[in-house]
């Protein structure tokens, strides 16, 4: 696969709406998750790099992400108008991961008038 496309995954019924280059997502597109959340943005290499992750009835999340997490500054923005600025933090992966380490949401204080 490569350019503009829609793949539909069998197996999980997402689909995918975008760019591909040499078989991968990358550039602009669209991950629709049966579920109906949604990754909207960047992707490079197959990977979601930047964009909203819009939630199914609950609002969304603008941001950077790095394997498959969101990881530093980013913008909650919930179904009731309230947002809420703050940053994904937590260590790098190292070489010997099986796994990403898990990051942190460290949000500014909201408040209710």
């Amino acid at each position: 696969m490569h350019g503009m496309g829609t793949y539909k995954y069998k197996k999980t019924d997402d689909i995918y709406s975008g760019n591909f280059k040499e078989g991968l997502k990358d550039g602009k597109g669209v991950y629709e998750f049966k579920d109906e959340s949604r990754l909207d943005g960047l992707w490079e290499k197959g990977h979601f790099k930047e964009g909203h992750w819009q939630f199914k009835n609950a609002g969304s999340y603008q941001g950077s992400f790095d394997n498959g997490q969101p990881k530093g500054p980013g913008c909650f923005r919930f179904v009731n108008g309230v947002t809420q600025q703050g940053d994904y933090k937590g260590p790098e992966p190292s070489e010997d991961d099986e796994e990403p380490p898990l990051r942190l949401w460290h949000g500014q204080s909201v408040y209710a008038n």
